[in-house]
């Protein structure tokens, strides 16, 4: 290679390079997380609304609902870290699916649907710097 062909070779990288890094860094929130945040959501919770269908509308009902809601809010929020639980929400829609075989809640299935959903998402308060405790004596 030529070093002229090299020097413009680098020349054009470091610029592309820091185009690169001034959109991820203004834009990066607005076109990438939020994007996949929404994508994620939407994957992990696509089967609830077909499972809602089977069950008739009631005051347990609405009590799920809301309470999903919140755990969806959640995740979308800005302010904490939140990680879903693929494993404990598969759980969670067996359970639904076996409850809405018959379209009703009743208070029972409520309080255990409830207490299953405690555990879909955890959260951690995001800290606007983090710092690693150093192991190394």
């Amino acid at each position: 290679m030529k070093p002229g062909c090299f020097l413009k070779s680098l020349i054009v990288g470091t610029i592309l390079l820091g185009v690169i890094i001034y959109i991820i860094s203004t834009k990066g929130k607005e076109w990438i997380v939020n994007p996949v945040k929404e994508t994620l959501v939407a994957n992990a919770f696509e089967s609830l609304p077909e499972e809602f269908k089977k069950i008739k509308d009631s005051k347990e009902k609405m009590v799920i609902v809301q309470k999903l809601d919140s755990l969806i809010n959640l995740v979308k929020a800005d302010s904490v870290s939140a990680t879903i639980s693929f494993t404990r929400l598969e759980k969670f829609l067996e359970r639904l699916a076996d409850y809405s075989k018959d379209s009703v809640l009743s208070k029972t299935e409520v309080d255990f649907l409830d207490k299953l959903s405690d555990d879909i998402v955890s959260t951690k308060k995001r800290n606007f710097v983090e710092f690693e405790k150093d192991t190394v004596k």
